[in-house]
């Protein structure tokens, strides 16, 4: 099953927005559960946007500060069934304390869950999926990256 990806990616000064739509070419078949037949195959698609705002060359005289914002949808079966669709948000302050060290924080939102091994429920049984419409997830993360 061929597909097809398309991406954009601006930068001017102190901005990077970029974008990306995915989808594949016919229906994936793993997207269909016969246990559950009313909701059919369907195409799988993908798409997201996002943006930075920040100093593009950390200075060693302060702290700078990128500020970071992504959304994307991953669309994995029909309306209304439990793999419909999986949402992120992601929201990131990074400061660069030298060049070649970074300290930031995210925040990611979650909402549905439809993992890509088995994602109609495959051979698990009747009726049976680990996909859920209504699952959601927030996450707070902090760390530290370095380069030597």
């Amino acid at each position: 099953n061929g597909a097809y990806d398309i991406y954009a990616r601006l930068t001017a000064d102190n901005w990077l927005l970029q974008g990306e739509y995915a989808e594949t070419e016919d229906e994936w078949p793993g997207t269909f559960n016969p246990t559950i037949p009313q909701h059919i195959a369907s195409k799988v698609s993908s798409w997201s946007v996002g943006g930075i705002y920040g100093p593009r060359i950390p200075s060693l005289a302060k702290l700078d500060f990128n500020i970071s914002a992504e959304f994307s949808r991953f669309v994995a079966g029909p309306e209304g069934a439990p793999w419909e669709h999986q949402d992120q948000l992601v929201l990131g302050l990074t400061s660069f304390i030298v060049p070649s060290a970074k300290l930031f924080a995210e925040y990611i939102r979650t909402q549905g869950y439809a993992p890509l091994n088995f994602i109609s429920g495959g051979n698990l049984g009747d009726g049976v999926t680990h996909s859920s419409s209504s699952a959601h997830s927030d996450i707070f993360l902090v760390g530290f990256n370095a380069a030597f």
